[in-house]
Parts: structure tokens; sequence; C-alpha cells
């Protein structure tokens, strides 16, 4: 990172633990705004942990964590997690969708954690936030679909509706874990063109978890690999050599 560029993710000496293993092993990262960074390594390498312990979800058992200024520990009160959570949008591996609910209002929960009124428990969400949902259904070419319940949809229109939400949340950093699981190619190429162009056009820090390699050109300007815990690869571009493949799946 240059001098001057603010780290909008700065994790120093990062330890997690569970079930007795130690998940992240002294992960020392940061991330600049803007950027688009892609995590890869095999199964159980402690990808999608990294990506909880950056909002909270799961608390490291030292090491520091700073996202967008707000410092994550394991003893965090409730109001600060809360507060780094609206900063955050997230797009999880099982989408977290409400299938009974129509695309609208799937996308209109995105905007939750910005009230407190019991109102929005009932949908009835103020003007701006019906903008914003409007304005991110436009964005992954979902208009058409708005009054559709989720159930309804393919995989790949599930996948853009929970793009939308993340994107009516409004915040400036966007992580998705492995955003585009149980597409064929053609889709997953698709959703991953679409995560970077919403991330460029709205000027989101993007951070993906990703298990298809194929996938990096379109979502990575930059890449870093994990392995039992440790960044063992950590690069510019979005080509790994195969010797680094080595290094990370031997």
């Amino acid at each position: 990172m240059k001098p001057g560029e603010r780290a909008v993710i700065d994790l120093k000496g990062v330890c997690v633990e569970g079930h007795g293993t130690r998940i992240l092993d002294n992960l020392d990262l940061s991330v600049k705004g803007g950027d688009r960074l892609s995590i890869v390594g095999p199964n159980g390498a402690g990808k999608s942990t990294l990506l909880k312990a950056m909002t909270g979800l799961v608390q490291p058992s030292s090491g520091e964590i700073m996202v967008l200024n707000h410092r994550v520990s394991a003893h965090q009160k409730t109001s600060d997690l809360r507060s780094l959570r609206a900063s955050v949008a997230q797009i999880f591996q099982g989408l977290h969708l409400v299938s009974r609910r129509t695309v609208w209002d799937n996308v209109l929960i995105g905007r939750l954690g910005h009230h407190a009124s019991p109102k929005t428990w009932l949908f009835r969400f103020p003007a701006r936030d019906q903008d914003l949902a409007r304005e991110a259904l436009r964005a992954v070419g979902m208009e058409h679909k708005r009054d559709e319940r989720v159930d309804r949809l393919s995989g790949g229109e599930r996948q853009k509706v929970a793009i939308a939400r993340a994107l009516a949340q409004d915040a400036p950093l966007l992580l998705a874990d492995e955003p585009t699981s149980h597409l064929d190619p053609d889709a997953a190429i698709e959703i991953a063109k679409l995560l970077r162009q919403v991330a460029d056009d709205n000027q989101k820090t993007l951070v993906t978890v990703v298990h298809s390699l194929d996938l990096l050109p379109y979502l990575a300007n930059r890449i870093i690999g994990i392995k039992a815990g440790r960044i063992v690869l950590s690069q510019g571009g979005p080509n790994i050599e195969e010797g680094d493949l080595a290094l990370l799946y031997g």
C-alpha cells in the first residue's frame, strides 16, 4: 500500500480459534479503498472465517482487526457491531433470502440495519430507502421481477437479488462468500462480471471468497491465497502461476 492510501480493512497478527483448532494463524492483511480482493485456497483453509472476522461474526482470540475505522474485538459492544455491519454489505454463500417474500421485500431488507423504527419490520420504508431499492434492482437488471416471490426465481436470479439487497444497503464495503456457488459456469461468469461492475460503478471495495479460479479475471485486481490459516500467496493481478497453485493446493 502506498503512503497516503487509506486502509478500509487492516488486520494485524490475527488469530481465530475454534473447537481446539487455530483457524487463522497470525494473519496480517491490509485492503485499501477501491480494491477488488479475491481470497482463494483449499477447503478448510480459513477463507470464510477471515470474511466473518471482518464483521465480527467471529471474534479474534488475539491480534487486531480494524474495518472502516471500527475495531473488531471479542468484547465489542452490540451497538458498535451494529454500526459496523450497517457499513458492510454481505452476500452470504447461502444467500439468506426470504423465500416467500417478493424480490422487492428482499431488497428492502438491506435497509433494515439503518433503522430502529418498527415500521420497517412491516416493510413501510421511507422514500429514500425505496429509491435505493429501485436503483439496486435496476443495476442488476431485475426491475421486471420486483413483485415475484423469490422461491420462484432461478439460481442466477436469486444471486442477483442478493447483490441488489447488498447494493441497497449503500455501504462502502461489499463482502461476498463464494457468490457464484451452485451456478453453472456461464451463469457464474455473468454474476462475477455483475459484481465487478456494481463495485466499480458505485466505488465500493469488494472482497470475495472464490472457489473457481476461472472467475478471478472477472473479479480481482488483487489475490491472496490462504492455506492452514496463513497467507501463503499475495499478488496484484488476476492470474495465478502454476507454481503458486502447487503451493496452495499441493
